[in-house]
């Protein structure tokens, strides 16, 4: 698994996990902006954490499903970037991301930002 961190136009820092450098395939993203690179990392590590009751599938408009990690609030933390034709093959896939993830610990080693944009003014 990989993260990678990107700056959007008003500088602020969203995370995208990877199954792997060589499939450099999108597995769930982050849904809001962060000052801190560290605080990708650990919003990205909240896949590992969340309890269950945080996370669901979620129906989408076309009626495909996308599973989300969201916060005690309610609000979305992370998602899939693919969609399901189905809640239980949703599930099924947020539990394998969370299976690999915890069998992969490099996610809390040193930022690795790529695709840096410069801010346009």
């Amino acid at each position: 698994m990989r993260l990678t961190i990107k700056v959007d136009e008003d500088g602020l820092l969203h995370w995208t996990l990877l199954r792997s450098v060589e499939q450099p395939e999108p597995i769930a993203y982050g849904t809001r902006g962060y000052r801190q690179q560290q605080d990708c990392y650990r919003a990205a590590e909240s896949l590992l954490r969340a309890p269950a009751d945080l996370m669901r599938p979620v129906r989408q408009r076309d009626g495909r499903w996308r599973w989300a990690v969201l916060d005690t609030d309610g609000a979305p933390l992370a998602v899939s970037p693919a969609t399901f034709d189905n809640p239980a093959t949703c599930g099924y896939a947020l539990h394998d991301v969370r299976v690999a993830m915890g069998r992969r610990r490099d996610l809390a080693g040193p930022p690795i930002p790529v695709g840096y944009r410069t801010r346009s003014r």
